[in-house]
């Protein structure tokens, strides 16, 4: 009876821990995958960052402030991390990857987003970005970019690019406010 009764005690405390470990790692690996970028957001008319500048996606966000309380902001990006870690936006959701690939697109919920901005450094990763939004949604997203290079405006009004603005009429409001607030932007 002994024998029998430390058995079953052995038993069950390698069943309470089997299930107790296997529980630490299912909720490690969601909280991992959500840290790293790659679990699916499910959200509706939100506003969609594509960048992989992190000072523009900053300053968007800076923008975007009704979006932001409401939680209604994603980010994708390329990088390994939070591109937004260390910031007090670090809670926005993310996703890791290249914008331009429609399955990093399908994680962001994009078919249902209502505004997306696209900033990349590269000119046709954009316009294949607002490309793959446009299909993605039927042209019913409002896409806004940015190019580099003037040729590119062209393309982005062919694949039904919204708003393509030019680096300059960005970057001389950036410093009119700079020069105005007396202070860093």
């Amino acid at each position: 009876g002994r024998l029998f009764g430390i058995l079953i005690l052995i038993l069950g405390v390698l069943i309470n821990s089997i299930i107790i470990s296997l529980i630490s790692n299912w909720f490690f690996s969601f909280q991992s995958s959500k840290q790293r970028g790659l679990k699916p957001i499910k959200l509706k008319d939100h506003v969609l960052i594509c960048s992989d500048d992190i000072s523009f996606i900053l300053s968007l966000i800076a923008e975007n402030q009704n979006f932001v309380k409401d939680q209604n902001v994603v980010v994708i990006s390329p990088t390994q991390d939070h591109p937004l870690i260390g910031t007090k936006y670090e809670k926005i959701p993310w996703v890791a990857g290249n914008s331009y690939q429609t399955n990093t697109l399908r994680k962001a919920s994009a078919k249902y987003a209502k505004i997306a901005y696209v900033i990349c450094s590269d000119d046709t990763k954009t316009v294949m970005t607002v490309m793959q939004l446009e299909n993605l949604t039927d042209g019913k997203i409002i896409t806004q970019a940015r190019y580099v290079e003037i040729s590119y405006a062209k393309h982005l009004n062919n694949v039904g690019c919204d708003y393509a603005l030019n680096p300059y009429d960005i970057y001389v409001p950036l410093m009119v406010q700079s020069f105005m607030s007396q202070g860093a932007p």
